[in-house]
């Protein structure tokens, strides 16, 4: 696991943040566990908190096809939540989740059901993610309803750099999920405002703090 810290972190803030980003990926991992109906891993945790550069590399994805749904995210903390798919891993997603006969069929209810599979498993993983940082945070931060973007997989990094320079969200979070039985593997990265880093260091800095008991706000599943 590697973390590159930003504007030095005592032991204390970097140990928060990496506990609570730790805590909604593996709570994110669980949510497309249930949604795959497989079990799905952790595959190599990057729980890296960088700056984004030049060489920004969020995804390996290549080919035609690539999905990346994006969920903005507003309230008291500010970013962009992307889910990225291959077209394999979608058409997977389809057939676990659609009955067989609708497969077959190119009507516009089939995209529809289609398009609400997708916004359902963006959303669950993100309020999973937000649940853990409004929780430690002590934040109200609210996901909005997923926008998808499909591109050619080799446009993807430079996709996502440059809505990191658009909005000035120059912190970056990543996790990969790995189901080995349905050979699935899918792109969790986050960017954030500068702002994450300042309510670590306030949350750290309180006598009252416990890394094991945290307040708790609850996050809604649609803005």
């Amino acid at each position: 696991m590697e973390t590159i810290i930003i504007g030095k972190l005592s032991y204390q803030e970097l140990e928060l943040a990496k506990k609570m980003i730790n805590e909604g990926f593996t709570k994110a991992c669980l949510s497309m566990s249930q949604i795959l109906q497989n079990s799905v891993n952790i595959k190599g945790m990057d729980l890296a908190i960088e700056e984004i550069n030049d060489d920004l590399m969020c995804t390996e994805k290549t080919g035609k096809n690539v999905h990346v749904l994006k969920t903005e995210l507003k309230g008291d903390l500010e970013g962009i939540s992307h889910l990225v798919f291959s077209e394999s891993d979608v058409s997977t997603l389809h057939n676990i989740c659609l009955p067989p006969a609708m497969l077959l069929e190119d009507n516009l209810k089939t995209k529809k059901m289609k398009w609400a599979i997708l916004v359902e498993a963006a959303n669950l993983v993100a309020s999973a993610v937000l649940n853990q940082l409004g929780n430690y945070l002590n934040l109200m931060v609210m996901p909005n309803v997923p926008s998808l973007k499909v591109m050619n997989g080799e446009k993807v990094n430079e996709h996502i750099q440059g809505e990191s320079l658009t909005h000035d969200y120059p912190i970056k979070l990543k996790a990969t999920f790995y189901c080995p039985n349905l050979d699935v593997s899918l792109d969790l990265i986050w960017l954030l405002e500068k702002n994450f880093i300042d309510n670590v260091k306030t949350t750290a800095g309180k006598s009252t703090v416990n890394l094991h008991q945290v307040p708790s706000k609850r996050v809604a599943q649609y803005a």
